[in-house]
């Protein structure tokens, strides 16, 4: 199985998500199961079981919402004015009410944008996402015998990390680089320290290009590492 990467504005789709789940022996299969390391079988001995395909969906769904936070803030907000205003409490409601839910686009946050539905997965939505999948994958302890000890999302993160998708996704998580040995040969080596000189220029002003602000931090400096966007844009340059 192949792992798509994250690619900042497009994220996982979706089919990426499902692929992983697929992968990972987390979504039923049809009497096979086409996780590397038999995922399915993983998870079984966890005690636990895989989801429909349609469960899956609506978990990818419900860890990629936006704004459910901030429009259930908004409606508090009704309640508390309605509250305050008794005697034209139902104007106040209906008036805010209508704001919240869309009729204008004031107090809206910026992330709340009208295609929110064709959005992707984002890195820390895939957090989110692990969680869920662990709280719905594995609802009990493993051994049988007697009742299940209550068990915390923290620990059925860990099995299912641990014990399910790291082992079934082993080959990629740990597949060999074809090219390692290659770049270690001293005649290749010797090539590239022979063009550094005229590399370093190239990689310093491709390495400082994203000047992108991540969330609650400042303009990004790494203009010792070339990230994904920067590589992207170098190689179109190229041609």
């Amino acid at each position: 199985m192949r792992i798509v990467p994250f690619s900042g504005k497009h994220d996982w789709l979706a089919s990426h998500f499902m692929r992983f789940a697929r992968g990972s022996g987390l979504l039923k299969t049809n009497g096979s199961d086409t996780g590397p390391r038999g995922g399915e079988e993983l998870l079984r001995a966890q005690g636990g079981r895989p989801l429909l395909a349609a469960e899956a969906e609506l978990l990818f769904q419900r860890a990629t919402t936006r704004g459910l936070q901030s429009r259930g803030k908004r409606w508090a907000e009704v309640q508390r004015v309605g509250s305050i205003c008794k005697e034209d409490a139902a104007l106040q409601v209906a008036q805010m009410y209508a704001t919240a839910e869309g009729g204008g686009r004031e107090g809206r946050d910026e992330e709340e944008d009208d295609d929110d539905h064709d959005r992707g997965m984002a890195p820390k939505e895939l957090a989110g996402a692990l969680v869920r999948l662990a709280w719905a994958c594995l609802p009990q302890s493993p051994g049988g015998g007697g009742l299940a000890s209550p068990e915390g999302v923290g620990a059925r993160l860990t099995r299912l990390l641990d014990g399910v998708v790291l082992p079934a996704l082993d080959d990629v998580v740990n597949r060999a680089d074809p090219l390692a040995r290659t770049l270690e040969r001293s005649r290749v080596r010797a090539v590239l320290e022979h063009y550094e000189s005229d590399l370093r220029p190239i990689f310093s002003s491709y390495a400082a290009a994203d000047q992108s602000k991540p969330a609650g931090g400042s303009v990004r400096k790494a203009a010792d590492s070339v990230n994904l966007a920067e590589l992207t844009y170098m190689v179109n340059e190229g041609r």
